[in-house]
This record gives structure tokens, sequence and C-alpha cells, in this order.
């Protein structure tokens, strides 16, 4: 490993249901105690509620708990509140930007795209929660690639729930063949992991060291998916 690599970020996507467990309960303590578990440097977050900014509701509650920065990319309203991806960060953002990629008559989607600046150097990250059918994905991705492509002189990190069953599919091969490709973890259901919803990428600008899931008695409940963790360079 060259010298000029900087030390390892963790980190993580977690699709958190709303802070619905596999039990029923809605509990945003056992997600905070997931995440200080996981003790990333950035977290993106898929299924989540505030009051309209960061600082209330559950992103605000999460916040609060990990002591981390959020960041929100909220897609829709939903009652009072707002609803949504989001970012956990301990780095201070540069730059934070919205990008629609909703597609007609289905539910609002878009990409959380962020801008840190690490000991000199900048990381772009893209976090993403894509629809449920095909049609929908094949735009998006698309549309994600393009926004992964201006950036390309810098180390870009993709993550998200990408509601992608088919592992091999063309989908997922664009996204292999324009980042760098990395393994396919089982992340959901989150009781009996057989299916790989959630990833993260880089790319040729980083590195990922590890990628793993974390998987322990709290994890499986706490949520539908699992968390998705990795260790990078850039």
């Amino acid at each position: 490993m060259s010298d000029s690599y900087l030390k390892f970020l963790t980190v993580a996507t977690y699709n958190i249901h709303r802070c619905i467990g596999t039990d029923g309960k809605v509990d945003s303590a056992r997600i905070a105690n997931i995440l200080q578990q996981i003790d990333a440097d950035i977290v993106a977050l898929q299924e989540v509620v505030s009051l309209g900014d960061e600082s209330g509701g559950m992103l605000g509650d999460l916040a609060k708990k990990t002591a981390l920065q959020p960041i929100p990319g909220l897609t829709m309203l939903e009652g009072d509140g707002h609803y949504g991806n989001a970012l956990l960060c301990r780095i201070q953002p540069q730059k934070v930007e919205r990008i629609d990629i909703s597609v007609l008559d289905r539910e609002p989607r878009g990409i959380l795209k962020v801008r840190f600046a690490y000991e000199g150097k900048a990381l772009v990250v893209f976090a993403t929660h894509l629809g449920l059918k095909h049609f929908e994905r094949k735009f998006q991705i698309r549309e994600l690639i393009r926004q992964v492509e201006k950036e390309s002189e810098h180390c870009c990190l993709v993550a998200g729930d990408f509601n992608e069953w088919n592992r091999w599919g063309r989908n997922m091969h664009l996204l292999d063949s324009t980042l760098e490709k990395t393994a396919a973890l089982p992340t959901f259901p989150s009781r009996h992991p057989l299916i790989s919803l959630d990833r993260i990428w880089v790319n040729a600008n980083g590195f990922i060291e590890t990628i793993s899931v974390f998987k322990n008695s709290r994890s499986r409940v706490a949520s539908d998916h699992l968390p998705l963790v990795a260790k990078i360079r850039f």
C-alpha cells in the first residue's frame, strides 16, 4: 500500500426502516446503539423521518445520541414532517446538494451529494435509495453515474439501498463497471439475510480495504435491513 494513502475512513449505509424493528416496535435507541457500535465517520441512512430540518424528529435524535452531524436528504413530505435519505458524519461537509431522481407517478427519490475535505483531499459522497421498479432504477442509476462522472477527479463514494434483487443484472453491472467492483453481501431481510440490497462503491481514486455486514442479535431486530460497513482509503 502506498505511503501516500491516508488513514482509513469507516463508512456505513443503513436502511433504518423508520426505526421500526422486525418486532413491530418503533425504537430509535436501538438504531442509535448500533450506530455507536459501528462508530463510522460517515453513515448513509435511508427511510429516515425528520421534522423538516436536521434538528428534529428521528434524524435529530440519532444525531444527538451518536454525536454526529446530521445532513438531511429528504425526498417527500409526510404529515408534519419529512422522509427520505440522510447522512450522519464526523467530518465537516463543504458542500451539500440534493438531486431529484424521481420518476413520474412513483415514490419520490433523490441523491444526497455531499463534498468533504479530508487531510487536503476531496471526498464526494453520493447517498441514495432507489425505486422498487426496474424501469425506475434503470433511469436512476444512469443519473447517478452521470453525477459521479462529473466528479471523476476526486474520490467518489456511492452508498445506499439500491433495491436491486439481481446482483448480476444490467443495473448492477453498470455500477460495477463504472466504479470499483466490491463484494455484494446479503443485508436483507435482517433476520435471515439473503439479498444484497445495500451497497457501497468507490471510484478509481479510492480503495475499499474491507467490507462487512454488521450482524448481532440487536441489529437483526432493530430494522428489516442490516448495516453494511466499509473501511476506505483515498
